[in-house]
């Protein structure tokens, strides 16, 4: 997480390009998983987890998959933050 205020963080989409994008991944999406059963769309709790919501939320509205279900996962561990592993010098 950073320092930076709310605001003064860099932003890399407005919302109407996100939004773009996300209809994009949704579509793309929705024709590897219409007729699937048991689908599960998995958002990594924080960055990951907003990203799944409006994902989810497309899936539903615009192409039906409301059987599609919705999980976020806390991960407390990345396998490369070597930081929790090696004790700081000093």
């Amino acid at each position: 997480m950073t320092d930076k205020p709310l605001g003064k963080r860099a932003c890399l989409y407005t919302t109407r390009q996100l939004d773009i994008i996300v209809d994009d991944m949704a579509r793309q999406a929705a024709g590897l998983l219409t007729g699937r059963t048991r689908v599960a769309l998995v958002g990594i709790l924080r960055r990951g987890a907003p990203l799944a919501d409006r994902l989810h939320a497309r899936l539903q509205t615009h192409y039906g998959l409301a059987d599609c279900i919705h999980l976020d996962l806390q991960i407390t561990r990345y396998a490369d933050d070597l930081t929790r592993c090696i004790p700081k010098p000093g």
